[in-house]
């Protein structure tokens, strides 16, 4: 947790499911982008993985107005469970990118200092409150992170298959 404090991973789809995102670093653009355009929708159950320290995610939690948990791996061990690889040139100065850099910063996003590492890749998942994976998005580029409405509809779903029996 930005906090610092450790939890069971289970207290976060619980009662809801939860969307977890890990971020590249918290200083990418992109990453900056998301948790920003996520500020929209606080009454989502979200936890951003990052790999900062707790004080360093602390203030970029603060620093974004984000309402949303956060939960630190430095040594992105959680990044390797869930097969996020670290990407190339490709990966992050491909046309793709570059484009996706320009639209942010059109949105008024801007690169932040690096924390973390930059090659990392990204990801999404969605969990169901029975812990079962229900949707997933693995980045392709550094760029790539899915829009707030194809999460919506994501966590609609994983709402509906949470109150089906298991």
């Amino acid at each position: 947790m930005s906090s610092g404090e450790q939890r069971d991973a289970a207290e976060f789809y619980r009662n809801d499911p939860v969307i977890v995102i890990f971020l590249r670093h918290l200083g990418c653009i992109f990453c900056r982008e998301q948790v920003q355009d996520l500020n929209a929708h606080p009454d989502w159950n979200i936890l951003f993985i990052c790999q900062a320290q707790p004080d360093e995610a602390g203030e970029f939690k603060n620093a974004m107005n984000s309402p949303h948990h956060f939960a630190c791996d430095p040594e992105a061990k959680l990044y390797e469970e869930f097969g996020l690889e670290r990407g190339g040139l490709r990966e992050l100065f491909s046309a793709p990118v570059v484009k996706r850099g320009f639209q942010a910063w059109g949105k008024g996003v801007r690169q932040g200092r690096t924390i973390g590492d930059p090659w990392r890749m990204p990801g999404e998942f969605i969990f169901n409150t029975q812990g079962n994976l229900v949707w997933e998005n693995r980045a392709r580029h550094a760029a790539d992170h899915s829009p707030a409405e194809v999460l919506g509809a994501a966590l609609k779903r994983a709402s509906a298959s949470s109150t089906q029996e298991p």
